[in-house]
């Protein structure tokens, strides 16, 4: 999942260069099967939470699926085990492809396709399935409602929605979130209904191990550098408090579960 938040030698945010350079660094450890972004003891558990809670829930078997951000393809991985007829990877960084393509190469049937972020190279409804993970949250506009309307054109059927929300918008140089109504809305204009929407439900975790890297480790961390040791330690120890807290606060913002659905009678296409 990509979700760090850090600055590169340009001023402005640019998508392709950015992951993947963060593809080049996670390719150097750990075999190049880290979490896009971090691997560190919190977002392990997260990810950990995620497959579980979220991935596990998407219908897959005996549907064509297509992951939009496919990363360094361990999402691809984990749904070719519920069989589906198709499963594509699309991600804007030829880095991540290489990546993915390594990472999967005894997944029979994986394809990775390499895009440019504004347009997927897919025909209409050509996917049962269509989701993201972590992926529309570092989009600014234009490139998020481009993102959407393409996903809504290529999808059949189903959107699931995998991605960090916020009670109202907040924008930073890598991230910007927003909260689901926004997600929902855009979705709308494109023939999906939003059918339901769930937090992963980590928010004491989320919050007090951020407190705990901001404080230990340099401001601008780039994106998948490993934690110092002293950092990791800590927020290991930390995450042994969190993980039971979890359960009992709520949590009303973080990655969240958005499921869409055709609209019966929708005749939107590619305009």
């Amino acid at each position: 999942m990509k979700t760090s938040d850090t600055t590169n030698s340009a001023n402005e945010y640019e998508p392709r260069s950015f992951w993947s350079n963060v593809a080049e660094e996670i390719s150097r450890r750990s075999g190049g099967k880290v979490v896009a972004g971090d691997d560190t003891p919190f977002f392990v558990y997260k990810r950990r939470r995620f497959l579980t809670q979220f991935l596990q829930s998407l219908p897959a078997k005996g549907y064509a699926v297509l992951e939009v951000g496919s990363g360094p393809g361990g999402n691809v991985a984990e749904v070719a085990r519920a069989q589906p007829t198709r499963l594509v990877g699309a991600d804007i960084s030829p880095t991540m492809i290489e990546l993915a393509r390594r990472n999967t190469a005894d997944v029979p049937g994986a394809e990775f396709v390499l895009v440019d972020g504004k347009t997927l190279p897919f025909a209409d409804r050509e996917f049962d399935v269509v989701f993201t993970v972590t992926v529309l949250q570092h989009n600014h506009e234009p490139l998020w409602s481009a993102g959407i309307k393409e996903i809504c054109r290529v999808s059949r059927e189903w959107i699931y929605l995998f991605e960090d929300t916020a009670r109202a918008r907040k924008a930073t140089y890598s991230l910007d979130l927003r909260p689901v109504a926004d997600y929902a809305a855009q979705c709308s204009t494109h023939g999906f209904t939003l059918v339901s929407h769930e937090p992963l439900g980590i928010y004491v975790s989320d919050r007090i191990t951020a407190g705990v890297r901001k404080f230990l480790t340099a401001r601008h961390r780039p994106a998948g550098e490993p934690l110092p040791r002293f950092a990791f330690m800590v927020e290991q120890i930390t995450l042994g408090v969190t993980r039971v807290l979890d359960r009992f606060v709520p949590q009303r913002r973080g990655l969240t579960r958005m499921v869409f659905r055709r609209a019966p009678g929708d005749h939107t296409s590619r305009s």
